[in-house]
């Protein structure tokens, strides 16, 4: 169960909203706020993308691995159990795409959620192994995707139906 702003209540299978801090309070109020000037803008941005990054990379399947350090000592760690890949969503998933490439090396990008989504299935990708990451989502958007992909995870630092739509231009300097 979700409480969005206004205290309305939903519930939302498979849907991750990273954890209310005064740290994401902050990041949303700078990119919110009109007199935020770009640099600090984009810092502020890229500092929430890599939250929402992480939280995906957490949610990737792990095995056991034992590996020899260059000292000689054995260590039991964790490695990813499959490949990962990004699909870049043209226009405002771009913005991610430099984030998304400091946590993770080889992305590919694509065009529209379920256009991506549509393609990874057909390439034999399995639903529940797709994770979509966005910085900001309406109610509306989960909803329709939790209706087309039940099976498909999503993570975003808020859901509200007020999202800040000048975000890819401020972002790029476009606006």
């Amino acid at each position: 169960m979700t409480v969005l702003p206004g205290n309305v209540v939903a519930s939302y299978e498979k849907v991750i909203v990273l954890p209310s801090s005064d740290h994401i309070k902050e990041l949303h109020t700078v990119l919110r706020d009109k007199n935020t000037d770009r640099s600090e803008f984009v810092f502020c941005a890229d500092r929430l993308m890599r939250l929402v990054i992480e939280e995906g990379l957490n949610q990737l399947p792990f095995s056991a691995v034992q590996i020899t350090t260059p000292t000689g000592c054995e260590y039991d760690g964790i490695a990813f159990t499959h490949g990962n890949c990004g699909v870049s969503i043209c226009r405002s998933g771009e913005v991610m795409e430099h984030a998304l490439r400091m946590c993770c090396r080889s992305i590919r990008t694509g065009l529209t959620v379920c256009k991506a989504a549509n393609v990874l299935i057909q390439n034999g990708v399995a639903e529940e192994n797709i994770i979509l990451l966005s910085v900001f989502s309406t109610p509306n958007s989960i909803k329709y995707i939790r209706k087309n992909y039940a099976n498909m995870t999503v993570i975003t630092s808020e859901m509200n139906a007020n999202v800040p739509h000048s975000f890819t231009t401020r972002y790029f300097g476009t606006d």
